[in-house]
């Protein structure tokens, strides 16, 4: 749940109204924010100003990743996927990626070292 207010925007749990999850403090004329609006499959959150600024925030990441043998590969942020091997857990690797994953995949490299990824459709 959210709610707008004094040049903000509070994120709620809605196990419990009464703790704050989270503020956003946005830098705008006092009294202009106008509307919120929840995207349907509630990633994405978005405030209107009076002045009809529009701001949209991310507010949670598509669960993506996968496991081989000992490596974790997970999505970190839109445009980061974060490689552990769960052997060595301090040593996290990240990759930058240049467009947000549709799914994430780990495995054993093909012949001579190499992978290839082959459309089914």
């Amino acid at each position: 749940a959210a709610s707008i207010g004094d040049n903000c925007v509070k994120l709620y749990d809605l196990k419990d109204l009464q703790d704050t999850y989270a503020i956003i403090n946005l830098e705008v004329e006092s009294g202009s924010l106008h509307k919120l609006e929840w995207s349907g499959d509630g990633q994405l959150l978005s405030v209107a100003t009076n002045k009809g600024e529009v701001f949209t925030y991310l507010t949670r990441l598509p669960v993506l990743g996968d496991t081989y043998r000992t490596s974790c590969a997970y999505l970190t942020s839109l445009l980061e996927v974060t490689v552990i091997d769960l052997t060595r857990p301090d040593q996290p690797t990240a990759f930058s990626v240049v467009t947000e994953p549709v799914f994430i995949a780990l495995g054993q490299p093909g012949r001579n070292g190499h992978s290839a990824l082959i459309p089914l459709l």
